[in-house]
Parts: structure tokens; sequence; C-alpha cells
């Protein structure tokens, strides 16, 4: 790389004003060029969000800067993150870390990914489980920068947008009725549940989850979901402290077992985007229509809630075939995929 930029370890909670705000700036931008749909977190929002250490984790992040007139500018960024021995899926996924390269597009294809990538080799090496790297990004110049490096890619998701403007309303009511239908007839229940997972069903719903990430198609990915009671009580914390309000819908069968779920996380901060997350019904509880039950019962409340909100954001894996299905039906459309790579190192 040119003498001109230098690449530094980033500590958010130990950094000179002046450096944190010049990341502040770089991620403003890099959200802009990447993902204009979701906009801009309030800047408290996305300091506080640096701040965060979540416990299972050991992170470390570099930045790329220069001095233009005068002035620092922050032009590329990186993180790496590995498992430490306190998350319940070291074991399981602890030879992986995951990693993220981003540079500002008027800097890209001047050495600054490749120096940034440099520095979180080097500091991977320190933790000699780790094996392998895995990325994950979603436009063409972050797919060459990887494959140009030696990466493999294992997944490919679909990223796709709602506007909630253009939903097929009288086609969500049919779902919504069909879905209360079912449930008068064989006695289901759905209840909504903000912020924490209460205690008395943590453990039956942290099994509940990890089943359904586990029915979805992760082609060659090696990382595995692990969700345990102690992963949901720490997301659950972690979305508090950065203003994050997190929504589950569960259906309950009539011998008190739950069948299906769905999720997702809006922001103050944030107020045009609604961030989907896991949905899924259990193996003996599908082809009931409950999955179409319980995205009309979000979306409508959605809706009520949270009427500010213009876009949903998903993804989903490109062979996940029925959820596909729903969300095409919904009116969700297809941005550039999210692909998942991974680099082996030892």
């Amino acid at each position: 790389m040119s003498n001109e930029y230098k690449i530094v370890p980033f500590y958010p909670d130990d950094t000179s004003e002046q450096l944190l705000d010049a990341y502040l700036i770089f991620d403003e931008k890099i959200t802009l060029e990447l993902i204009p749909e979701q906009g801009l977190s309030s800047k408290e929002s996305r300091k506080k969000s640096l701040m965060i250490k979540p416990p299972t984790r050991d992170t470390s992040l570099w930045l790329a800067i220069t001095n233009v007139k005068d002035g620092l500018v922050v032009v590329g960024y990186s993180r790496m993150s590995v498992l430490n021995k306190t998350s319940p899926d070291y074991e399981q996924n602890g030879h992986i870390a995951r990693c993220s390269v981003l540079v500002l597009a008027d800097y890209s294809n001047r050495g600054v990914g490749s120096s940034l990538l440099k520095a979180t080799n080097e500091k991977v090496m320190e933790y000699e489980q780790v094996t392998d790297l895995m990325f994950h990004t979603f436009n063409e110049s972050g797919y060459s920068f990887l494959e140009k490096n030696g990466a493999k890619l294992v997944l490919e998701q679909n990223r796709s947008y709602l506007n909630l403007s253009k939903v097929d309303l009288k086609m969500m009511n049919n779902w919504n009725n069909l879905g209360n239908e079912l449930a008068e007839k064989e006695k289901i229940e759905l209840i909504e549940i903000e912020g924490s997972i209460p205690e008395k069903i943590i453990e039956e719903y942290a099994s509940l989850y990890t089943e359904i990430m586990s029915q979805q198609p992760l082609g060659s990915l090696q990382l595995r979901n692990v969700t345990t009671p102690d992963v949901l009580r720490t997301r659950a914390t972690q979305m508090e402290k950065t203003d994050q309000h997190w929504h589950t819908f569960l259906t309950i069968e009539y011998n008190g077992q739950i069948s299906g779920m769905t999720e997702f996380h809006y922001s103050y901060n944030q107020p045009d985007m609604i961030f989907q997350l896991l949905t899924g019904v259990k193996d003996e509880y599908r082809k009931r229509g409950l999955g179409k039950w319980l995205k009309a019962k979000m979306l409508f409340f959605m809706a009520e809630k949270y009427p500010d909100a213009k876009y949903i954001e998903t993804t989903n894996t490109v062979t996940n075939a029925a959820m596909i299905s729903i969300n095409t039906k919904m009116g969700f459309y297809d941005k550039e995929p999210l692909k998942f790579y991974e680099l082996k190192i030892r």
C-alpha cells in the first residue's frame, strides 16, 4: 500500500475523539454506499454499539487512515472476532474467525483492502485453535476481493426488501383469517413477546431456535448455530443496550408445545427499517399455513407499532424454497446476494 495510508489498531473505548469521529464518518459513508435502503442510525446509537463487547468473543479492529487537507480520514476498516472458551458453541465453531474488510469505493484498488487483510491474518494466527476465516459480503468488489485472495464461496443468500406501502393487504388478511380459523379449530395460541424470552419457556425456545436454524440449507458453510438460554439472555441484553426493540411471535399448540416462531427488531434511531430475523415451524407442525399466519400477524403488528417504518429487510438461503415462496408472495424483492466465503489459514 502507498505510504500515504497506514493501518492502525482501533480500540473504540480507548481512542482519541478525532479518530472515533473519523471512524463514524467512515461508517456513514460505507453504509450509504453498500446498503442505502437501511438509512442511517443516529451517531450516538452507532457509538453505543461500538462500545459493546460480546462476552463470548475476542474482537480486534483495524482502520486504514490518511490525512486529507490536514484532517484525519478513515478509508477502510477490518474486524476479526474469535469465540472464547466461555461460548456455548466454542467446541463446534471455535476454529472459525469471523472477519470483514470494508473500503470506500473512492479508495478501492489501491491495496487498502489487502493491507487490512494482512493485519487481520497476523492477529488471527495468535489463536492456535483457528483454522478458517469466514467473511460475508454483498457487492461485486467484495466478491472479487475475497476470491482474488483465495477465499472459497460456501453459501449464498438472498438479501431481500419489502416496501411496506406496496403490501397486498387483501392477501395478508386472507392469510391471517385462515390462521385464525386453524387456531380456533386446533386450539392454537399465538403470543407476542417483546425483549427477553420468558424464563419459563426459554429452554424450549432455545431448542426450537436451534432446530429451525438447522433446517435451513447452509451449503458447505462450516459455521453452525448453537442457541442456548444464555445466548438468548445475552442477546436481549445487547439489544436493550443498543436501543433495539426485539419482538418474537410464537404459536403454541393445544398440548403446550411451541410449534412455530418469527422475530424482528426495530430501532427508533433507524426509523425507516425493520429487520426481519428467523422464521420457522417445527417439522411435525408444518404444511398447515402456520408460517403464513405468523408472517401476516407480524406484519400487521409492525404497521401498528412502528408506523414510520418503510421497509423490511431479511435474508434467506437461495435454496430455501419454502420461505422464499412466502416472501415473494408478500412482495419482497432481491438486492445483490449476500455471499459467505471461507479462507483456510492452517
